[in-house]
């Protein structure tokens, strides 16, 4: 792995989703893959909740503990200028990261202070996935619309507007034929992500994304997603996602001390567990701990990166570190991951929330949303629907 190669600047997966799915209530603990930090932040809304985040990649960890380190010291304007999210001049930004620098682990200021350049473009836009939808937004779309065109998508409709216009003004063949190009698995794992990480599966990555595009701007308002406003502009503006919002700024940070983290992969993890007793934090409330029972699971789509018999024999293990009644969610963008909840008997797919939540999840990038509850051992497997 690229020690220096930060992936995701912010999180491709719907805060809504997460939280409508995994539900947590006062007193839970939650065990959440960091990526780019903000729905690990965004679980921090649910009161009483405890969030551990890992993940196994040192830039992700880095820009979470950033993101931390901005919630603490700067103001909500100052933190999107910092993060990128506003427009910001780069000394300004490089003022705003010299008052956060002093929360940052050792690790955390070797890695952002190494790249000053990343620092005066702000972190949302620097990373390896926000790269390849810039390429999209600057070379592929002009090809495909003017700038008049564009700007008509995020104009003011009715859904049965929004139909007409795309179909008629938007859904020409030469978009469909650069969209699939461009979101080629080929071309997002060499550009966009990593091969290894769109390996499995069979369907045209493509097909998939083109029919969840048509999702977000059909059947969603397009004005109201802050996902689609970033692929096609490149910043939020006032559409800001859940954990980045003026309302969510004063809650999040009074609820830091109740987020823990830690370089560490899903697997590791687990071994962790089943190896030696739990640990508890003392002086160091970045470290995360291993405990007992986790009562959530947001697993982005890691299970993805695995083969489908390993992602069974890590559902089963999830399964013995989960409290009575603990929920996972995860996506699935191409390789299916969730036809081994129920034959483990181990998992019960919530197959009615999942569909309900993902017809209004406003990432476009995944096929399937998946929500399941840990089964006692001695009940009978099987399916609900919500």
């Amino acid at each position: 792995m690229n020690e220096r190669q930060l992936r995701y600047g912010q999180c491709w997966e719907d805060a809504g989703c997460l939280l409508g799915g995994l539900d947590p209530g006062p007193g839970s603990t939650v065990l959440s893959i960091a990526s780019g930090g903000e729905n690990s932040l965004a679980l921090l809304l649910r009161e009483g909740v405890r969030v551990i985040a890992i993940d196994r990649s040192p830039p992700q960890i880095a820009a979470l503990e950033l993101k931390v380190a901005a919630f603490r010291r700067l103001t909500h304007p100052e933190l999107l200028r910092l993060l990128g999210a506003q427009p910001a001049p780069a000394a300004r930004r490089r003022d705003l990261y010299a008052r956060c620098r002093s929360d940052l682990s050792p690790s955390a200021l070797a890695f952002w202070d190494a790249d000053p350049a990343w620092l005066a473009c702000g972190v949302l836009p620097v990373a390896r996935f926000e790269r390849y939808l810039a390429l999209f937004r600057r070379l592929v779309l002009p090809l495909v619309h003017g700038a008049r065109r564009r700007s008509e998508l995020l104009l003011p409709r009715s859904p049965a507007e929004r139909q007409r216009w795309y179909d008629a003004c938007w859904d020409g063949w030469r978009w469909r034929w650069l969209f699939r190009l461009f979101f080629s698995r080929a071309s997002l794992g060499t550009l966009g992500t990593d091969p290894s990480f769109v390996r499995y599966g069979h369907d045209s990555q493509a097909e998939q994304l083109l029919a969840q595009v048509r999702r977000v701007m059909v059947e969603d308002d397009p004005l109201r997603n802050p996902y689609l406003h970033w692929i096609l502009r490149g910043r939020y503006g006032d559409v800001l996602p859940l954990a980045l919002r003026p309302q969510s700024f004063s809650l999040i940070r009074s609820r830091l001390d109740q987020l823990s983290w830690r370089r560490l992969a899903l697997e590791d993890w687990l071994d962790a567990g089943e190896s030696g007793p739990t640990a508890t934090p003392t002086a160091a409330p970045n470290v995360a701990p291993n405990v007992a029972r986790i009562d959530g699971f947001n697993l982005s789509n890691v299970l993805e990166y695995v083969e489908a018999p390993e992602a069974g024999r890590l559902l089963d293990r999830l399964h013995r570190r989960a409290a009575p009644g603990a929920r996972l969610v995860l996506w699935n963008r191409l390789a299916e991951r969730h036809t081994g909840l129920a034959p483990a008997g181990r998992w019960r797919a919530l197959d009615g929330v999942a569909a309900e939540l993902h017809r209004r999840d406003q990432v476009p990038f995944y096929r399937r949303l998946v929500v399941a509850e840990a089964l006692p051992l001695a009940a009978p497997v099987g399916r609900r629907h919500g």
